[in-house]
């Protein structure tokens, strides 16, 4: 991945909420939501059923999954992008230090 392309997520996510992200699951009478918050009052993502039970038992797993990795990704990449530039430089300096 090119230092462009990371200088580009980096970007991304500084223009999100800067709280922490949570993910809630509400069943009303049949219709399932699944969303995800920064605090109670932001929404950063909201996934309706149409249809009353619409969300077998298999889709509701993958869902729930899916919105647990984005809350998780979310907090975690700040501290991945600085430890894949941390590990770049510390290849560029072994690498000065090996052509010496």
């Amino acid at each position: 991945m090119t230092d462009a392309k990371l200088d580009n997520l980096e970007r991304l996510h500084n223009a999100t909420s800067r709280k922490p992200w949570a993910v809630t699951h509400v069943d009303d009478d049949g219709i399932e939501r699944f969303s995800i918050t920064s605090d109670r009052l932001s929404t950063v993502c909201i996934l309706d059923e149409d249809e009353p039970f619409d969300f077998d038992e298999d889709l509701r797993d993958e869902i729930a999954g899916n919105f647990a990795f984005i809350a998780a990704a979310h907090a975690a990449f700040p501290k991945l992008i600085a430890e894949v530039r941390r590990l770049r430089s510390s290849d560029s300096a072994i690498m000065v230090t090996a052509v010496r």
